[in-house]
Parts: C-alpha cells; sequence; structure tokens
C-alpha cells in the first residue's frame, strides 16, 4: 500500500509524511528528494532558471518509478496536481493536507525561501490556482494542522476502511 500526501507548499506534507512512515511501519518517500537523487539535479535551481516544464516532467517520471514501491508513505511536491495524468499513477490513497491559506502565509514567513514564491502574492495564486486540484485529487481530506492529530486522524481513517 501507497499513501500520498498533497497539498501546498508549506502544508507540511514531509513533516507528516515522516511522522505516518513511522507510525506505520513504512517507508518514506520525500519526492522532490527522490528527483533529486533519481536524476541528480537540484530543484531549487531548475525552478530558478525557468526549467518548471522539465522538473514536471521528471516529477511524474518519479512517480512512475514508485509504482514499484509497496508501503510507502509518499511526500509529493505542492504541483504535482498540475497535471491529471499524475492522478492516475498515485496508485494508492492520496491525502490532501486542507492547510488554510492564512495559516500557509504565517508559516511562509519562516520558512526558506522556495523558487515559486518570489513575492508576496505568490503563494495566494498559487493557492487560488491549485486548491481544486487537490481535492480532485483526494481520497482524504484533512484540515487539521497539529502533527500528532493529522496523523493519528490518517491512521484512524485507514484502519476504518480497512486498507491497514
Amino acid at each position: 500500500m501507497k499513501i500520498y500526501l498533497v497539498g501546498m507548499p508549506l502544508s507540511g506534507k514531509t513533516t507528516v509524511g515522516k511522522e505516518l512512515a513511522d507510525r506505520l511501519l513504512f517507508d518514506f518517500i520525500d519526492l522532490d528528494d527522490f528527483i533529486e537523487d533519481l536524476y541528480e539535479v537540484n530543484i531549487d535551481e531548475m525552478l530558478k532558471n525557468g526549467h518548471e516544464d522539465l522538473f514536471r516532467s521528471l516529477e511524474t517520471e518519479a512517480l512512475i518509478e514508485c509504482l514499484k514501491m509497496s508501503n510507502t508513505v509518499i511526500s509529493t511536491g505542492g504541483g504535482i496536481v498540475l497535471d491529471e495524468n499524475n492522478n492516475d499513477l498515485m496508485d494508492g490513497i492520496v491525502v490532501f493536507l486542507n492547510v488554510e491559506l492564512e495559516v500557509l502565509k504565517e508559516r511562509e514567513k519562516e520558512a526558506k525561501k522556495r523558487p515559486l514564491l518570489k513575492d508576496d502574492n505568490s503563494l495566494e495564486a498559487m493557492f487560488n490556482e491549485r486548491i481544486d486540484l487537490y481535492y480532485d485529487f483526494a481520497d482524504i481530506i484533512l484540515s487539521e494542522t497539529d502533527l500528532n492529530k493529522v496523523v493519528s486522524e490518517i491512521i484512524e481513517i485507514l484502519e476504518a476502511e480497512e486498507f491497514i
């Protein structure tokens, strides 16, 4: 079984993913790190240099590689939903971490700068562009932001639906 975490940048996908994988005794993959290792690229540099299209194609190729995995939690990049074909490649449960825009803005103040968030309006524009796509991809939608609660909720839902 695979569990894919989707959501906006700064929604906590990697943090939640690591904790969820630990509790389930699953492997954990951060898709961006996986891409950098697999293809020997620097995603930040790619995006800064205007190669988002190339990055998106590598992202899809990396999802294809994930098809070989089992018992894995996969934290995807925030833009994974921009290609609807990626939805078909997510052969597991897709969990949308639905964090409110205001919370994301607060987190952005403390986070390292991200290449696609160039100015103060970027996060809001990105949110508006992607929010419906996250809903379209999701099997489970959670709005909780407390790490322990969100991980517990995911596990409870997976147990109730007899996925685990």
